[in-house]
């Protein structure tokens, strides 16, 4: 079972008068297909994930900023990619808590929305497209260890909160494992 489905099923947007189209579910089966090839590709190759591409990771204050970074889920179900994204890490953790930034196996909209007409109908039906393959998730641990990387994702950093804003302790680069 993969961790995610890289795609918006279509068929969760209602047409008009919350009508289905059987259309729709078609192309979700087919995405469907896609995600679980994908995965079985991802298992056939790798016994373990881990980082492909490090790219860069900044902080500055609250903000993480990681650009051009690609790596493989640490179950080896799934690529995740973050291409320039920013997050704002919380102010609640107290002083010496040790946290960890992951990139989470979630799947992005891409914008603009593809958009076709009904023929029956003549309404115009948006799709979002799921195109992004990560996203950079918050994890909190304790004040004694950095907490665990949750299943569905990849690491980027591991931080510990100061009095003021967080310290930058390791990027986490370790490779995927081959399963040759």
């Amino acid at each position: 079972m993969p961790t995610y489905k890289p795609y918006t099923e279509i068929s969760s947007l209602l047409g008009s008068g919350g009508v289905r189209r059987i259309k729709e579910y078609h192309l979700d089966r087919h995405a469907e297909a896609l995600a679980n090839q994908l995965e079985a590709l991802c298992r056939f190759l790798f016994s373990a994930g881990g980082i492909a591409e490090a790219g860069s990771v900044t902080l500055s204050g609250f903000d993480l900023r990681v650009q051009n970074r690609l790596g493989l889920t640490l179950d080896a179900l799934a690529p995740v990619r973050v291409l320039d994204e920013i997050l704002t890490l919380p102010s609640t953790p107290a002083t010496g808590t040790k946290c960890r930034v992951v990139m989470a196996a979630i799947p992005q909209l891409a914008s603009p929305a593809d958009s076709y007409t009904d023929p029956t109908t003549a309404e115009v039906v948006s799709q979002p497209m799921s195109v992004g393959l990560g996203a950079l998730l918050f994890v909190e641990g304790d004040t004694t260890n950095y907490p665990a990387i949750p299943n569905g994702a990849a690491p980027v950093a591991q931080l510990t909160r100061t009095s003021t804003d967080y310290t930058l302790d390791l990027i986490e680069n370790t490779p995927p494992t081959f399963r040759w």
